[in-house]
C-alpha cells in the first residue's frame, strides 16, 4: 500500500467515518473550543506531515469521493466511472480496516441533492 500503514489506518479511518457520518446527518455535539485547540496542537505534534500529510490527503479524497460516487450513481455506474488506482487505495484500507469502507456503504443514502443520472 502506498499511503498509511499500521495504526495510522485506524486514525484514519476514523476521520473518513466521522466526515461520513456528518454527511449522513449525525452531528456529534463539537467539543469546547479550548479542548479543540489541545487536540489540533496535539496532532500537529504527532500527525502526519510532508509527504506523509499530502498521501493522508490524497487517500482521504479518493475515499470519500468512492462512497459518494457508489451512493448517488449505484454500483454498476459508479464502478465504471472510478479509475482502478483508486480502486486499489480503497480496496486496501477497507481491507486493514476489516470492511469500514464497504460498511458505510450499506449504510443510508445522506439527504441532499444527488447527481442526476440520464437512463
Amino acid at each position: 500500500m502506498d499511503g498509511i500503514e499500521g495504526s495510522g489506518v485506524d486514525v484514519f479511518m476514523m476521520t473518513v467515518i466521522s466526515d461520513d457520518e456528518a454527511k449522513l446527518g449525525k452531528f456529534r455535539d463539537p467539543a469546547p473550543l479550548w479542548v479543540g485547540n489541545i487536540i489540533a496542537w496535539l496532532l500537529d505534534l504527532v500527525g502526519p506531515k510532508g509527504l506523509e500529510f499530502a498521501k493522508y490527503s490524497i487517500d482521504y479524497h479518493y475515499i470519500r469521493n468512492y462512497l459518494y460516487v457508489m451512493r448517488n450513481m449505484g454500483e454498476t455506474k459508479g464502478d465504471r466511472h472510478i479509475p482502478e488506482y483508486a480502486k486499489r487505495i480503497v480496496a486496501s484500507y477497507d481491507k486493514q480496516s476489516k470492511g469500514a469502507v464497504q460498511g458505510r456503504l450499506a449504510l443510508p443514502k445522506p439527504p441532499g441533492p444527488s447527481i442526476a443520472l440520464k437512463p
